[in-house]
């Protein structure tokens, strides 16, 4: 695929035309791993989309979990730091209930408890938690998980 760039000289309304630059070909459907590790640059995915959890066992189940929504807890903070500008005195615990399904999504996420007392900051929560892709498990997981939210100091 070959480019061309042109820039306008708006002073003196001429076209400067830069070399063409020859791009290498792209795959027309990337492989497993590539559209994993595009997707987890982008915060969302967590590890090769369809790849089974080696470790079944509850204890492994957990741990992994754990581990993405540790990968993810900047997502869900940044989300708490836009609404800190509205109201800086937002903090506390919220606690939600998730169902994954047996291919990784999250099927259903629902705010048991919170602290906070703003609703729209814990429908964007939610919201950004469906996003997160936790691998292929053998059975659906629910979990409920706890998230602490206090403004830095």
């Amino acid at each position: 695929m070959r480019v061309a760039l042109a820039m306008a000289c708006v002073a003196c309304s001429a076209w400067a035309h830069d070399a063409v630059a020859e791009e290498p070909a792209h795959d027309p459907m990337p492989s497993a791993e590539q559209r994993s590790l595009t997707s987890s640059q982008a915060g969302i995915s967590t590890g090769k989309i369809g790849q089974r959890l080696p470790d079944q066992s509850v204890a492994g189940i957990r741990k992994h979990i754990d581990e993405v929504f540790a990968r993810n807890k900047g997502a869900l903070h940044a989300l708490y730091e836009r609404a800190l500008h509205d109201n800086p005195r937002l903090q506390g615990q919220v606690s939600a209930d998730i169902d994954i399904s047996a291919d990784g999504t999250v099927s259903r996420c629902s705010i048991t408890k919170s602290d906070l007392q703003a609703p729209e900051l814990e429908q964007k929560l939610c919201a950004r938690i469906r996003l997160i892709r936790f691998g292929v498990f053998d059975n659906p997981q629910s979990v409920k998980k706890s998230f602490d939210f206090f403004p830095a100091t």
